[in-house]
């Protein structure tokens, strides 16, 4: 599993790259207009779009998605990833906007 975050442009790119073939990927300005839009996808280009994550719960060992179709979607980590709290303090920011999205289960 593989942890990654930048800033370009003013935009923020967190992904996590789960396996070979998983992966999700959140991307949002920082500021200016478009700053309450978040790109999220996973997996393969057709699953991505601007604020269809109505619901996330985010554990140490995975994360539930509830989109706004109200289809689930579930990825799980290895219990020793190291680098959730900065996936963590990555989706606040994200949200920030939009924190009831965002469900913190394990700290």
């Amino acid at each position: 599993m593989k942890y990654s975050e930048s800033v370009k442009n003013r935009v923020l790119t967190v992904s996590m790259f789960l396996s070979d073939s998983e992966y999700l990927l959140w991307r949002k300005e920082l500021d200016g207009k478009e700053c309450s839009k978040v790109y999220f996808e996973f997996n393969n280009q057709s699953n991505g779009g601007y604020n269809h994550i109505a619901e996330i719960s985010l554990m140490r060992d995975g994360i539930h998605l509830v989109k706004s179709d109200y289809t689930l979607e579930h990825f799980y980590f290895d219990i020793r990833f190291k680098d959730y709290n900065k996936l963590v303090r990555a989706l606040i920011q994200i949200y920030s906007h939009n924190p009831e999205v965002l469900d913190v289960i394990d700290e």
